[in-house]
């Protein structure tokens, strides 16, 4: 009998698959209307046994799904995951295993958080499919069914679009660097309670404050100072309201030497001046180097008490972002880099692009710009002859292919067709970092996000804006299919 439940349930989850998340017809629909599933789906290291464990038993469940757990894998055994565990309401105590099959698929009762109390009673079930991919890796696919319409049905839809989400890149971490330390974890309801009790308070110390404004996603509040990082005094600007994206100028670049309306609608933008730039002094006996910018923006997010950031860097910014990406990847959403070396000078730069007619000074012709602009804001604009010198002999010969290989975060690569870096690098480089994508600025230079933003930053916008969830690429194998792939 048990047998027989689990294949009529397979058939009914091929059915449900037919149409990305999509099921079929519910109760009460007209002929051909569609309905909606919630559906994630990620590779991640790990044989299918070592996956099926982790979903099926309370000690695998717990080491990326929630603190607590309580499994029984059997039809009508309890799945019963405990977010909170001192608040009984935040998981799904109660709910049952519906069917499975040996490390193949599971499905589950769902409900919803307390304030969906329409969802949370409503009926909605899980199937997590297990696909192998070789001997170490296994694609895993979350289809979360059963939703009707309602205005507390479409909020929780958006609320598990995210949750589930967040719990595939937690799965992913758990195969790559072991159990979740719940400790330092952050979890959503957490998220939801903060929310919750910014609403309850009403925000009424902002109201007050001069310089604080109603925006887009609640109370904006523009930024500046200086935070001891490392030995530096580094200046930092905060502008907009929402997530928090790290915006790292290029070479001599500052805050607010550039600006980025649209991205402040929805993100804190925070703009760093790396050593020796803009406003933050230079430690004359410390050399400058990638990495070392990395470490000092990564300390300046620890002061700054932010656990997690999206970033977007500009040329040496760029490649101070894919160190972060590499060796920080905690503390990492996604990644844009604009005109980003990947590898070394003779691979990566463009010679028609970076030849000189004469061997370059800090007096320059070239570098005008950046010398005057430098000179409004530094601490000392005499310096200037100095800083230019450390920056000129920063060492940088990119990654290797391995290191490229093992950035995990979700990456866009962006440069001008005319730029410094010649275009082949980055589709060599794109093709090496597994969740990376790239998009080349036609007739554009080393300098369009400077000169030509509007060009530059809806392209940013899209990509660290848009769900994790999207349909699959039309090819010629499986075509174009309005609403199935794109």
């Amino acid at each position: 009998m048990k047998h027989m439940l689990r294949m009529l349930f397979l058939a009914g989850v091929t059915l449900a698959n037919a149409g990305i998340a999509q099921e079929g017809p519910r109760a009460g629909a007209t002929q051909g209307e569609p309905t909606r599933a919630v559906r994630v789906e990620a590779s991640v290291d790990a044989p299918v046994a070592e996956v099926w464990r982790l979903w099926t038993t309370s000690q695998g469940a717990e080491e990326f799904f929630a603190q607590q757990a309580n499994i029984q894998l059997a039809i009508g055994g309890p799945y019963e995951i405990q977010f909170d565990p001192k608040d009984e309401t935040s998981g799904t105590k109660g709910l049952k295993i519906l069917s499975y099959a040996p490390g193949e698929m599971i499905s589950f009762q769902w409900n919803a958080p307390t304030q969906y109390p329409e969802v949370r009673n409503g009926g909605t079930w899980v199937v997590v499919q297990f696909h192998p991919e070789g001997p170490a890796r296994t694609r895993v696919t979350i289809t979360h069914l059963g939703w009707k319409h309602g205005e507390q049905w479409d909020e929780a839809y958006d609320h598990f679009v995210q949750g589930w989400s967040e719990l595939m890149k937690r799965l992913e971490r758990r195969c790559t660097e072991g159990p979740i330390d719940w400790n330092k974890e952050r979890m959503m309801y957490q998220d939801e309670q903060e929310k919750r009790r910014l609403r309850q308070s009403g925000s009424a110390a902002d109201r007050n404050q001069g310089g604080a404004m109603n925006e887009g996603r609640g109370q904006r509040r523009d930024t500046r100072g200086y935070a001891p990082v490392n030995g530096l005094k580094m200046y930092y600007e905060i502008e907009g309201s929402g997530d928090p994206l790290v915006f790292i100028p290029p070479a001599f670049g500052f805050a607010g030497l550039q600006s980025f309306p649209t991205l402040v609608q929805n993100h804190s933008v925070i703009t760093v001046d790396l050593q020796g730039n803009g406003r933050t002094a230079d430690i004359p006996e410390r050399p400058i180097s990638i990495e070392q910018y990395a470490k000092d923006v990564v300390g300046l997010l620890k002061y700054l008490g932010i656990a997690e950031a999206d970033f977007f860097g500009e040329s040496y910014g760029a490649n101070t972002v894919a160190v972060i990406a590499l060796r920080y990847p905690e503390i990492v959403g996604r990644v844009v880099t604009y005109a980003a070396t990947f590898g070394p000078a003779q691979d990566a730069l463009n010679p028609e692009t970076t030849h000189f007619e004469h061997p370059p000074t800090a007096d320059s012709s070239y570098i005008q710009f950046q010398r005057e602009s430098y000179r409004k804001v530094a601490p000392d604009p005499n310096y200037w002859p100095r800083i230019y010198d450390k920056v000129g002999n920063i060492q940088w010969a990119g990654f290797s292919k391995e290191e490229l290989a093992s950035i995990k975060v979700p990456m866009l690569i962006v440069l001008g067709d005319h730029d410094f870096v010649r275009v082949e690098h980055a589709v060599e480089t794109v093709r090496l970092i597994p969740n990376a994508e790239l998009a080349v600025i036609p007739d554009a230079s080393h300098f369009a996000p400077l000169s030509e933003p509007e060009r530059v930053i809806p392209i940013v916008t899209h990509f660290l804006e848009k769900p994790d969830m999207r349909l699959p690429l039309a090819t010629a194998r499986n075509g174009y299919h309005p609403g199935e792939t794109r």
